[in-house]
């Protein structure tokens, strides 16, 4: 018995000896002429991959840094300039609706479910151009409205 207690207590040291070994050796050599090789081909390349690449990298870094506090503070505070890219993108998209087949407008939830309903049940010829003869001028109203929205942020 005495003897695979000796064993056990030197497999144990001999162990927390590799641990700490490890621990303390350091960065790899290897990996870090990587990582600075990998830099400079990021820095001084042409290909808009690599770029892209690297640029997102760049924005990882920054993000792990934000604390959690304030992570959680700009994701509920909107961007203001984002907001107003958005809505500009939004008015757009507005103006582009008359090259669609059918448009509906959200206003009223449960109506909007019945024009969809009607459309993809083949029955929106009915009412399309009888409560729906409006909506070039609704549409345009809309998108005046995102674009004064956006202008006043």
């Amino acid at each position: 018995m005495p003897d695979i207690t000796m064993l056990m207590i030197g497999g144990g040291v001999l162990g927390l000896l590799a641990i700490v070994g490890v621990l303390f050796s350091g960065p790899s050599a290897t990996k870090s002429r990587s990582r600075r090789l990998e830099s400079v081909r990021e820095r001084h390349s042409r290909s808009s991959d690599v770029a892209a690449h690297a640029q997102l990298k760049k924005i990882m870094a920054n993000r792990a840094q934000i604390s959690r506090a304030e992570g959680l503070a700009s994701s509920l505070i909107p961007n203001p300039e984002l907001l107003r890219k958005r809505l500009r993108r939004a008015s757009h998209e507005l103006a582009a609706v008359a090259e669609y087949d059918y448009a509906v407008m959200n206003e009223d939830l449960e109506a909007a479910v019945g024009h969809v309903s009607d459309i993809l049940d083949g029955k929106a010829d009915e009412w399309l151009v009888s409560r729906q003869a409006d909506l070039p001028v609704r549409i345009e109203r809309l998108r005046r409205d995102v674009i004064k929205a956006a202008e006043k942020i």
